[in-house]
């Protein structure tokens, strides 16, 4: 996971569309509603009920754990050389961070919600 010992600010390059570091919007309870916002397949909109891919809802998830103030160490991979961490590697055994899930997201590479979860609970760890 992305390790907070990182003092350097993320890039935001590579931020998710609209989002921007310090702004706070998405509040400590943005990890838990990942399941939940996710899980839900209908909504609705305009007074019809549609279908909306799992993807889309953990997405808009995404945005808001980017956006939140504190999620900068989270943000990008954690570069062990820059930070002079030599031996971050077997101190993480499975790093992850918020633009790789994001990457994934975009490529759909999660089979299932479950892996997309397990993955913010990574880089969260």
């Amino acid at each position: 996971s992305a390790s907070s010992m990182s003092s350097s600010s993320p890039n935001t390059a590579n931020r998710p569309a609209g989002s921007e570091a310090g702004d706070g919007g998405a509040g400590d309870a943005a990890a838990g509603d990942a399941a939940s916002e996710c899980e839900s397949l209908s909504t609705t909109g305009g007074g019809a009920s549609r279908i909306v891919s799992w993807e889309a809802g953990a997405s808009r998830v995404m945005k808001r754990l980017w956006k939140h103030k504190h999620a900068w160490p989270f943000c990008e991979r954690v570069d062990p050389v820059a930070l002079k961490i030599p031996d971050y590697f077997e101190m993480v055994k499975e790093p992850m961070d918020f633009g790789t899930v994001c990457n994934k997201l975009e490529q759909k590479a999660y089979p299932s919600p479950a892996e997309w979860v397990s993955d913010v609970r990574l880089t969260l760890a």
